[in-house]
This record gives structure tokens, C-alpha cells and sequence, in this order.
């Protein structure tokens, strides 16, 4: 299948176990995870808790990169923050609107965004709200109010999540990490540095031949 990072590979393998936790958490191991480790909160948003089992610990870990590629779907829009949740999408990267006003709503959902009853969005709150390249993207969105929000998987056609999409979009993650450390840490001229050395001997060679002449 063309894996040459084992690390990556694995962790790709346990989103896969998540992203089923995800899409069925009434199941018998997602109703046993919840009762013990988020028993009041989204599976999502589960914290590592005090005395956590190697499989919770895994699992987290396998999270931490469905977290990092997944994507809000908008149905019904009663479960998405406006304000604190990535659901506008640019690309393959998702982000939280910006804010056009300095006074704004933290419990503003997006179904608040449409016209009561309808599918439709409110043009007057969207333009009093957000900027123009935003309101462009939402838009385009199409909201179904008979269903709820959902998950998918933003680097698959389907949205369904893959092994294989998920170890690619980890060695992409990696690798652009890598490369903006890279591009913190100074760069080294190795011929300035050679030179530098070669300086600093002479002039220590020629002060220990100066005070070794005066010495005697």
C-alpha cells in the first residue's frame, strides 16, 4: 500500500477505529467509552481524565488526526457554534468566520443564521455579521433542516474516512510542520563558519606566541 512510516501509519489506523466511534456511538464500545470517560460531554471535545486506560489513550491519539481533517456538514444547523467552531471551509482547511463587529453572540448557532422555518439564509443578519469573502462560501452551503449537523472526512470525495487518505494527510501534515521549523531555526553558512574558526585559531596562535616571546 506504499506505507513507509510506521508511526504514521498507526496513528492513521486507530482514526479509523474513531471515525466508527464517530459515526455510530450508540454501539456497544461507544456507549462503554462514553459512560466512563465523557459521560457529559461530546466525544469529540473528551478530555484524557485521570487514570485513562492504554485504549483511551489511543484512541485520543488516533482523534488527534481525524480532528485535524474533518469537516462540518451543515443540515439543520442547531448544533454549531458560530463563533467557536471551524465550519466554513476554504479548501481543505476549515476555519471560524471573522468577526466583523467587536460585541458578537457566543451562543449564536448557525440555524440563527437562517430565516425562521426555512432553509434560506438571512441575507440582512449575514451581511451585518460577516465579512464578503465569508458570506460567499456560506452561501454556497445548502442547509436541510429535516436532518442534523454531521461529520465528514474533508480529503476523500465520499467524505468517509480511509486509511490510506488519512496517512497522506498525516505525512502532509508532518512534513509542512517540519518545514516551517526549518524555516525558524537560523540558517548556517558553513563556509562563514569554517572561516570564523580559522580566524579565531590564528588570532589565538598569535597571542600565545606574543606572551610566550615576553615571558622569556
Amino acid at each position: 500500500m506504499g506505507f513507509k512510516d510506521i508511526e504514521i501509519f498507526n496513528q492513521a489506523l486507530l482514526a479509523k477505529q474513531v471515525w466508527r466511534i464517530l459515526e455510530d456511538q450508540s454501539s456497544l464500545f461507544g456507549r462503554f467509552l462514553k459512560s466512563r470517560y465523557f459521560p457529559k460531554r461530546n466525544f469529540l471535545l473528551a478530555k484524557l481524565g485521570n487514570r485513562p486506560s492504554f485504549a483511551w489513550r489511543t484512541i485520543l491519539y488516533g482523534r488527534d488526526l481525524l480532528l485535524k481533517g474533518l469537516r462540518h456538514m451543515i443540515s439543520n444547523g442547531e448544533f454549531i457554534y458560530v463563533w467557536s467552531t471551524p465550519w466554513i471551509a476554504d479548501g481543505d482547511r476549515m476555519h471560524i468566520s471573522l468577526m466583523k463587529k467587536f460585541l458578537i453572540d457566543l451562543n449564536l448557532r448557525v440555524k440563527d443564521l437562517m430565516l425562521p422555518n426555512s432553509h434560506l439564509w438571512n441575507m440582512d443578519k449575514l451581511n451585518d455579521l460577516f465579512y464578503p469573502q465569508d458570506i460567499a462560501i456560506m452561501i454556497k452551503i445548502k442547509p436541510v433542516i429535516s436532518s442534523e449537523d454531521f461529520y465528514c472526512w474533508n480529503h476523500t470525495r465520499s467524505g468517509e474516512y480511509s486509511v490510506r487518505s488519512g496517512y497522506w494527510f498525516a505525512d502532509k501534515v508532518e512534513n509542512k510542520e517540519a518545514f516551517v521549523a526549518g524555516t525558524i531555526l537560523p540558517s548556517i553558512n558553513v563556509s562563514k563558519i569554517t572561516y570564523g574558526l580559522w580566524i579565531q585559531l590564528r588570532i589565538s596562535k598569535f597571542s600565545f606566541g606574543r606572551l610566550s616571546v615576553e615571558h622569556f
